[in-house]
């Protein structure tokens, strides 16, 4: 049962602040984590990538940020992209149109299942791959209107005017994407997405410029 404890972290107050020596603490504790796991290789490029490399950052209930690591290496955010996408989708079309079409359901199933397109005919969420795939379909324009809106979003939420996509690894997703086309293919032939126009051309062709290959630049 919670108590009160619980109840002061969660409106924020009680917290103690996180300062550069307590953070420096707990990446020395988890700097061989690394050793546990391996780089993801399912696309090539992210293959390329240091393990050894890790930073944290931790923003106080004051609004300090404080930072330990590697902060200056480059990295790309993948999946992180999803959440950002999703916003734009409510924030144009409402939570209501934008659930419609898919689910709120959480699943044991990897990221890039193919969940019950086939059987439901809906993405589980939007954090799948379906489902992102589909949220980034859901935001309005064409062409590239919608990969922008999402870069000026990330953009804005990190205040940092340099964060850009790599052209490596989105040319690496692109090379290797056949799963992520089959499930907007799946979707497409159940009518939640339009195959028609500019917009779901680069959705299709481009495996989704607009998801997963930002890249992190410092200040």
């Amino acid at each position: 049962m919670p108590g009160a404890a619980d109840d002061k972290y969660r409106n924020g107050k009680g917290c103690k602040k996180i300062d550069q020596a307590t953070l420096n603490s707990i990446l020395e504790k988890n700097s061989q984590r690394f050793k546990l796991g391996k780089v993801a290789d399912y696309i090539p490029e992210l293959g390329k990538a240091n393990a050894q490399s890790i930073a944290l950052s931790v923003v106080n209930n004051d609004g300090t940020l404080v930072s330990a690591g590697d902060i200056h290496q480059k990295f790309t955010i993948q999946s992180i992209s999803k959440i950002i996408a999703l916003m734009i989708a409510v924030q144009e079309s409402g939570e209501k149109a934008v659930f419609e079409k898919m689910g709120y359901f959480g699943t044991d199933k990897p990221f890039n299942h193919f969940g019950n397109l086939e059987t439901m005919g809906k993405p589980l969420n939007p954090m799948m791959n379906a489902g992102a795939i589909l949220t980034t379909a859901l935001i309005k324009g064409n062409a590239e209107e919608p990969f922008a809106k999402i870069l000026k979003m990330i953009r804005f939420i990190t205040n940092n005017e340099q964060i850009d996509y790599s052209h490596a690894v989105y040319n690496s997703e692109r090379e290797t994407g056949h799963r992520n086309r089959g499930m907007f293919y799946i979707m497409r032939n159940n009518g939640l997405i339009d195959g028609e126009g500019k917009k779901s051309s680069i959705i299709t062709l481009n495996n989704v410029p607009s998801k997963s290959q930002w890249k992190i630049l410092p200040k």
